[in-house]
């Protein structure tokens, strides 16, 4: 008996997708980031930073266009205003970027405060 549907046979068909109509998505993803989830793709975090942003909107396609715009989080990151504005993002994008680069580039300082302090060459 020959099947005469254009659908894949069941093996080959994804599972269905729970949520269809995306809502709770924000919520699912603070619980990722709450449960330390380290498997999110760079169009994830660039969505999760445009929710401090913007309220109350799909963010998802934003970040997905952000990401074809720039090639990479960190070229967002160090992004210009004038490219913000390109984009339609909010005035405050550059604000809250400059904010995570300073914070990052903060952690990455080598800790001087809590290396020890040799006053004799022969403590060294």
């Amino acid at each position: 008996m020959s099947n005469s549907s254009s659908l894949p046979s069941d093996p080959v068909r994804s599972k269905p997708f729970k949520y269809l109509d995306g809502t709770g998505h924000r919520q699912r993803m603070r619980e990722r980031l709450i449960n330390f989830d380290h498997q999110f793709k760079e169009y994830e975090l660039i969505e999760m930073v445009l929710y401090l942003l913007i309220s109350r909107k799909d963010t998802k396609p934003l970040a997905k266009k952000i990401l074809n715009y720039f090639g990479s989080i960190d070229k967002f990151l160090k992004a210009n205003e004038e490219d913000f504005f390109v984009l339609g993002l909010p005035e405050r994008t550059g604000e809250l970027l400059s904010l995570i680069n300073r914070i990052t580039y903060r952690l990455t300082l080598p800790d001087v405060m809590n290396r020890p302090y040799f006053r004799v060459w022969k403590n060294v």
